[in-house]
């Protein structure tokens, strides 16, 4: 007897989405993967472009936008445009360091508790519990109260606080790796745990921790922007996005390019990490 497969118009609905779903979201997201790295390759050479050296100061002081300072000066005459480009250069680069940072502790312990389980897994877990339960600006205005103000203090601390969210994410996947046959197959051969997160379950999870880079980097811009507003971070005359917005306020209705300009910067800069997010999510998927 002869049968006959009917396919319903739900079904082939289906097999539609399944069919060009997954291409159309994989070519999206090298479209935003793309746009996102063009434009932090951007704020990361344009110092290299800009019109005068960015603690070079002048008597010219709050001037309007002309030929010479292209986006006026600030209150010590000191070129906008210039300092601009140099301080996107320095957010970008503490940013992705501290998202590196937090990520490479987030993967130590997330891939190591994970793995080992037992009470291993929940030492480590409650580590990091009290972690993500401190308020994380409130922590560094701490810190920073004891120890003097520099780049290095500033990336190390918010890589350690940014750490936990990376650790818990890491933690899953290496619960879920460590079922796996080639897992079992290289504990049977008498591997050690450590070899084995090393040369079985991290190569497995590359992507992945791509992309936590990039989302740990989105929130460490915010997160160090606003210690250097707060005056935490980065000591003057340091250009820094976050430090030229909390310097521009007292002078911003006389100068609001002061103000205006870096608070933008900051918002193509998030947008730019989050687009190479959310591009790269698309990609694992």
């Amino acid at each position: 007897m002869i049968r006959h497969n009917t396919v319903q118009a739900g079904d082939l609905g289906f097999v539609v989405q399944r069919s060009f779903g997954r291409p159309q979201s994989a070519r999206l997201g090298r479209i935003e993967l793309g746009i996102g790295a063009v434009i932090l390759l951007v704020i990361l050479i344009a110092p290299a472009f800009a019109p005068q050296p960015p603690l070079a100061t002048s008597i010219d002081i709050l001037r309007p936008p002309s030929l010479h300072h292209l986006l006026g000066t600030d209150r010590l005459g000191r070129d906008i445009l210039s300092r601009f480009l140099a301080g996107g250069q320095l957010i970008t680069v503490l940013s992705l360091l501290a998202g590196i940072l937090a990520t490479s502790l987030g993967a130590l312990i997330g891939l190591t508790s994970g793995y080992l389980s037992g009470a291993a897994d929940v030492i480590l877990m409650r580590l990091v519990d009290v972690l993500l339960a401190l308020p994380a600006i409130l922590v560094i205005l701490v810190v920073a109260a004891a120890l003097p103000r520099s780049s290095t203090m500033l990336v190390v601390l918010v890589g350690i606080l940014l750490a936990p969210g990376a650790a818990r994410i890491l933690r899953g996947l290496a619960q879920q790796l460590a079922a796996r046959e080639f897992v079992a197959a290289a504990e049977a051969a008498g591997g050690r745990w450590y070899s084995i997160l090393w040369e079985e379950i991290l190569p497995n999870i590359r992507g992945r921790l791509l992309l936590e880079v990039a989302l740990r980097t989105g929130f460490a811009v915010v997160l160090i922007s606003s210690l250097n507003f707060l005056g935490v971070g980065v000591s003057p005359p340091t250009p820094d996005w976050g430090l030229e917005i909390s310097e521009g306020r007292a002078v911003m209705m006389l100068a609001p390019l002061v103000v205006v300009v870096p608070a933008l910067g900051l918002a193509v800069l998030v947008g730019a990490v989050n687009l190479v997010a959310d591009g790269l999510g698309r990609l694992l998927r």
